[in-house]
């Protein structure tokens, strides 16, 4: 029984390494043994030779520094952004410097501003010498609770407007952070 089309072997070397590899002339792609490359197969008359299908090993390494680089770069523009919308939600405290805001002031304005009324209650109403004085005295420390009371809710919307610009700063920041590769894999298949 003769053979009705034995497959001819073709001798190739493998592009990166240059290892003896020996594959059928069909066969247009081949994984070098000695290397692990992953090699295209090509034909060009009587001639074959191997060309890598992976990228090199300079140009993987050129575009993920081109990547840390964008990165870098859009996280830093990012931060800059944040840095001057954070000015904005500042509070300059008595000493003059600027904080954070925080529900903790809020409520340390409201208990000063309750404690502060209810010691000029009494106050007024040690120093009082008739109704109409005492009267006078309590609407004008009530204003001051008011206002206070009023600074304090003021303070809370601005500390939960503040948490709120943090948050979504944190997450774009990990958004880029954790981004998928701008270069995805040059690999085949």
């Amino acid at each position: 029984m003769a053979l009705t089309n034995p497959m001819k072997i073709v001798p190739l070397n493998c592009c990166q390494c240059s290892a003896l590899l020996n594959a059928s002339e069909e066969v247009r792609q081949v994984l070098c043994q000695h290397c692990g490359s992953q090699l295209a197969v090509l034909h060009e008359g009587s001639a074959a030779y191997t060309e890598s299908r992976e990228p090199k090993p300079m140009e993987v390494a050129i575009e993920q520094l081109l990547e840390e680089s964008e990165q870098q770069r859009e996280l830093a523009v990012l931060d800059r952004q944040w840095q001057k919308e954070r000015r904005q939600y500042m509070v300059i405290v008595y000493d003059g410097t600027a904080r954070v805001p925080s529900s903790s002031i809020a409520n340390d304005t409201v208990i000063t501003s309750f404690v502060g009324g209810l010691l000029f209650v009494f106050i007024a109403w040690l120093f009082s010498d008739n109704l109409l004085s005492f009267v006078g005295g309590c609407l004008l420390i009530g204003l001051f609770v008011v206002i206070g009371l009023g600074l304090s809710r003021l303070q809370h919307q601005r500390s939960a407007a503040y948490q709120e610009a943090e948050r979504c700063y944190r997450r774009r920041r990990l958004d880029l952070i954790e981004k998928p590769e701008a270069f995805p894999s040059k690999g085949w298949g």
